[in-house]
C-alpha cells in the first residue's frame, strides 16, 4: 500500500487487495481507497443497488434495508449515484454503520455533485475506492465498468429498483455469473423484477432472508 496524502494505493500483490475481487474476471489490479480500508474486507458486504430515478417506495426501501442491514454488522456497498444508491449509503450511515461507495471517477472526485456532503459522511467511518486515478472526471462508460467491482467486493447484490438495461441489472448480471446471490423485494412486479427473478434471484422480506443465504 503507497500512501499519497489521505489516499491509499491497494495493488492486487498487497494485503489489504479484497479477498472477493480476486474471484471475478478482469479485476483491477490497483484500487485507490480514501476512508477506513479496513472496511475492504468486512466479512460480510451486501451491495444495495437501485435505479437513479427511484420512486418514494423504493427510496424508503433502500434507506430501510441498508440500514438494518448496517445494524446487523453488515458493509452496504453502493455506487453514490442519486436515487437509491444514497438511500442506501445514508442507511447504513444513519445506523452507524459501515458503507463503501465504488466510484465512476476518482476518489477525489465526488459525483454527482449534490452527494458532495454524503461523500463525506462516508469518509468518517466507511470508505471511498476507484480503479481510477486521482483528478477522473465524469465520463458514462466508466460507470458501467464499475459494477464489476461492486459485485466483486460484495457477498451478495439486492437490487431494489431497477430498469431493463440500468446499471443495476450490469450489477445483478456480473453477480449470476460469478456465483453471488441476487435478492429481490417482496411485491415488486415490475418487468425488470421479474426477470431477475427468473434467472433465480431469490424474494426476500427482511434482512434475514438476506443474512441466511449469504
Amino acid at each position: 500500500m503507497i500512501e499519497e496524502g489521505e489516499v491509499s494505493v491497494v495493488t492486487y500483490l498487497g494485503p489489504e487487495y479484497p479477498a472477493r475481487l480476486k474471484e471475478v474476471p478482469d479485476l483491477p489490479l490497483i484500487l485507490y481507497a480514501k476512508g477506513n480500508i479496513d472496511c475492504l474486507n468486512n466479512k460480510k458486504s451486501v451491495a444495495v443497488e437501485g435505479t437513479r430515478r427511484a420512486t418514494p417506495a423504493g427510496l424508503r426501501a433502500a434507506r430501510t434495508l441498508s440500514g438494518s442491514l448496517a445494524s446487523s454488522g453488515v458493509a452496504v456497498v453502493s455506487g453514490l449515484a442519486r436515487g437509491c444508491d444514497g438511500a442506501a449509503h445514508n442507511g447504513a450511515l444513519g445506523a452507524g454503520g459501515v458503507t463503501i461507495a465504488v466510484l465512476g471517477t476518482g476518489v477525489d472526485v465526488p459525483y454527482p455533485k449534490e452527494n458532495k456532503g454524503l461523500y463525506g459522511e462516508i469518509l468518517k467511518s466507511g470508505l471511498v475506492i476507484s480503479e481510477l486515478p486521482m483528478g477522473t472526471t465524469p465520463v458514462p462508460k466508466n460507470f458501467l465498468r464499475r459494477n464489476r467491482i461492486i459485485n466483486g467486493i460484495s457477498t451478495g447484490i439486492v437490487v431494489v429498483e431497477a430498469n431493463m438495461r440500468s446499471g443495476s441489472m450490469m450489477t445483478a448480471r456480473l453477480a449470476f455469473e460469478t456465483g453471488r446471490p441476487v435478492f429481490i423485494l417482496s411485491g415488486n412486479t415490475d418487468p425488470a423484477m421479474e426477470r431477475l427473478k427468473a434467472r433465480s434471484a431469490i424474494t426476500v422480506t427482511g434482512i434475514s432472508d438476506i443474512i441466511k443465504n449469504l
